[in-house]
């Protein structure tokens, strides 16, 4: 065997030369603005003149053309700021206010005793340094009085204060000995502070004391601001979405009307204002996209592996997305009915049966997130949850399908999925009205099975352009009652069995090293078809009549054999078989030579140009390619030693330990790769080996020694009847 097998990426290098990686970033940021001006650009112009614009008077009667509802976002905040100012204020027991204001009380008592006895001072200073203190007021009266108090007396006045405060806010029943002041009680206590204060005092002093106590009776129950913010973000949150109904032919605005903002609302949600974009929107919505598809393309890199995507897949996936988010940015804006219905699981779908489900699935989750953005609001998260869901359970329904009812199953499971998400919200959100509940289950149904009717109508049509088979195609062609199967059996039935064989052979190798199992089995029927042209010219076919090539030029006889390549890829065209089933015709021979006629002309010819004898090629290009090339030659070779007596020889004479299957299909694997025929599959030295296993598994099961029957009339030995 060759030191190495030269590994061919399938895709391979695009025209402008970029790697696999660079194709990807190329794709994820043409994708990324095709999609940013599909949700930046005004698809519907404005229907009506600048002369309609906010707080000026209607120049005329406008109407609305269609029937619309929408969740206006000015009535919704309304809701919620008329919601939040219901909510009353939260308050708290706070004893510390009382502490801290008894203690500034004695400070500042303390400040005004060094301030009234200050020799340094003289009576006008006294005077504006205690008219000056934040804490206390006093009128005139009482502030003449207090600058002609002896010292001693003050010192009484200040007792008395302090004694005053503290009964007026001691309540020993209650924790720390504080009670619960509010603005009514405190005023309360204002009002009878003069008659606590000791009556051995004259008038004008109990007077002075109740102005030193007062300013300092605070309420300590206080509205706690944090809370009540807090209760009424909460109650913003709860208040439900404002969805307003627009009737075909209401009227929006009157002539003359004031045009205010709801109205604005209403025009562009009929679409008959352009929406009031700006710079900074359409920057939003671009960095956005950017984003998502800067992740997509990271996850197609690391999905892909070592066989890179190549241009018509990407082209593929970038069809699909872009016509979804087209048709998202015409139907869902300000739609809210037609936005449920929307068949955004119409792409996993797709992507799904063309390509693989782990595509869809990243595909899947960037459309529901832009869908959602359109949205807006609680809305946009719905429609989000709607999209992922949805193209979950479309890629789950649709996944390995082999028959064409799995898409009214598909169409069921989305409904059900969209149904249980909007069940959700509808719960979350209490909104439990049987209209409105019929209204969104009958959305969900339009989803599901639209969603399954369009892929159902379009798979093939793309399967066609970018050259994808799905499992269904695969699953039709493996039918026997196919027209060119069913021909084959009939014109070729040597031919036809051989092909069966060699799809037993392939597809279980096929499945030991993770291949597509179902794609080389009908591949393998379809490998041959070109001897149904001239059936009895191949050796599959002339039982029972003498081998017309014995009559005939080596070289005539290659042409002839040759040609049924040529032949299959024209039946192919004309039965239009796929080009993932096609590519098998000419693959499965590769570029090898017609090996017993090329030895017949060197016996028989003096010079012999091997060309004339070679198969016109391509080599395998893919796993599945190499397998069946492999699966042809190693049943060719076996059915020929079968016919020859040559292989029950071999079986009764080999040694103990040794499998002369295992050591014929080793052989035929190693010949072709000394020939080169497989350098430009994907396969690997561990594949081969794994592959020569499988060969000899179902060559073992099919050749498995049997026993001896007697023939009619003969009686059995004692030896067989034991």
């Amino acid at each position: 065997m060759t030191a190495f097998l030269r590994r061919r990426q399938t895709g391979g290098k695009n025209p402008a030369g970029l790697s696999p990686a660079g194709r990807l970033l190329v794709f994820a940021a043409l994708l990324s603005l095709l999609l940013s001006l599909i949700l930046a650009l005004p698809f519907f112009p404005s229907a009506l003149g600048p002369e309609v614009r906010l707080d000026a008077p209607a120049p005329y009667t406008i109407k609305s053309p269609v029937t619309v509802r929408y969740v206006s976002k000015i009535l919704t905040e309304a809701d919620r700021e008329a919601a939040a100012k219901a909510v009353a204020e939260v308050y708290r027991f706070d004893p510390s206010i009382t502490v801290g204001k008894g203690q500034a009380l004695s400070d500042t008592l303390q400040v005004l005793g060094s301030i009234l006895y200050d020799p340094a001072l003289t009576s006008e200073e006294r005077q504006k340094r205690i008219v000056g203190l934040p804490e206390v007021h006093f009128t005139t009266e009482t502030l003449a009085l207090l600058l002609t108090l002896p010292e001693e007396e003050w010192l009484g006045i200040r007792k008395e204060a302090l004694r005053l405060y503290e009964q007026v806010t001691y309540a020993p029943l209650e924790p720390g000995g504080v009670p619960q002041l509010r603005a009514q009680d405190i005023e309360r206590l204002r009002e009878g502070l003069l008659g606590r204060v000791t009556p051995l005092l004259p008038l004008e002093k109990r007077r002075l004391v109740a102005e030193l106590v007062s300013p300092f009776l605070v309420p300590n129950y206080v509205v706690d601001e944090a809370a009540t913010e807090r209760r009424r973000q909460e109650a913003r949150a709860r208040t439900p979405d404002h969805y307003v109904e627009i009737l075909e032919g209401e009227m929006i605005v009157a002539e003359g009307q004031r045009v205010r903002e709801l109205e604005l609302e209403k025009l562009e949600a009929t679409g008959l204002l352009a929406p009031q974009g700006s710079w900074i929107r359409v920057a939003g919505q671009a960095v956005l996209a950017a984003g998502l598809l800067a992740a997509f393309g990271l996850y197609l890199y690391r999905l892909q592996g070592e066989k890179p995507y190549d241009l018509r897949d990407l082209l593929l996936i970038g069809l699909v997305m872009a016509v979804a988010t087209l048709g998202a940015r015409l139907l869902v804006p300000n739609r809210v009915g037609v936005a449920y219905a929307f068949p955004l699981p119409t792409a996993a779908i797709l992507l799904t049966l063309l390509l693989n489900p782990q595509v869809a699935l990243g595909t899947t989750i960037v459309l529901a997130l832009l869908v959602g953005q359109m949205g807006g609001g609680a809305l946009g998260l719905e429609l989000a949850f709607l999209g992922v869901v949805g193209g979950l359970a479309g890629i789950f329904g649709i996944w390995k399908a082999q028959r064409s009812n799995a898409f009214l199953l598909t169409g069921a499971y989305i409904t059900l999925a969209d149904l249980v998400v909007a069940g959700a919200f509808r719960l979350i959100t209490q909104e439990l009205a049987p209209t409105e509940l019929l209204k969104v289950a009958a959305a969900c149904a339009i989803n599901g099975f639209t969603s399954a009717a369009v892929s159902f109508a379009t798979f093939g049509l793309l399967g066609t352009l970018f050259g994808r088979v799905t499992v269904l195609q695969l699953m039709e062609l493996s039918n026997p009652n196919h027209p060119l199967l069913h021909r084959l059996m009939q014109e070729a039935p040597g031919t036809y069995y051989h092909s069966i064989i060699v799809g037993n052979l392939a597809e279980r190798a096929a499945e030991v090293i993770g291949a597509d199992p179902l794609l080389v089995r009908v591949g393998a029927y379809f490998h041959d078809i070109g001897k149904v042209v001239r059936p009895y010219f191949f050796i599959d076919n002339q039982a029972g009549r003498t081998n017309i090539h014995d009559e005939l030029p080596p070289s005539s006889s290659a042409r002839i054999i040759i040609d049924h390549v040529r032949e299959g890829l024209e039946l192919a065209r004309r039965y239009r078989l796929p080009a993932q089933v096609a590519q098998f015709i000419p693959q499965h021979h590769g570029t090898t030579t017609a090996s017993y006629f090329y030895q017949r002309a060197l016996q028989e010819e003096e010079t012999v140009n091997p060309e004339d004898y070679r198969y016109p090629g391509p080599r395998p290009q893919s796993r599945e390619a190499a397998i069946l090339m492999l699966a042809d030659s190693v049943e060719a070779t076996v059915r020929s030693l079968v016919q020859s007596g040559k292989l029950q020889e071999m079986l009764e004479k080999k040694k103990e330990g040794e499998d002369p299957l295992a050591k014929l299909v080793a052989g035929i694997i190693e010949q072709r790769v000394r020939e080169g025929q497989l350098d430009e599959s994907d396969l690997t030295f561990r594949d081969l080996r794994r592959i020569g296993q499988a060969f000899t598994e179902v060559l073992h099961g099919v050749y498995h020694p049997r026993i001896v029957y007697p023939e009619m009339g003969q009686e059995a030995s004692p030896e067989e009847k034991r």
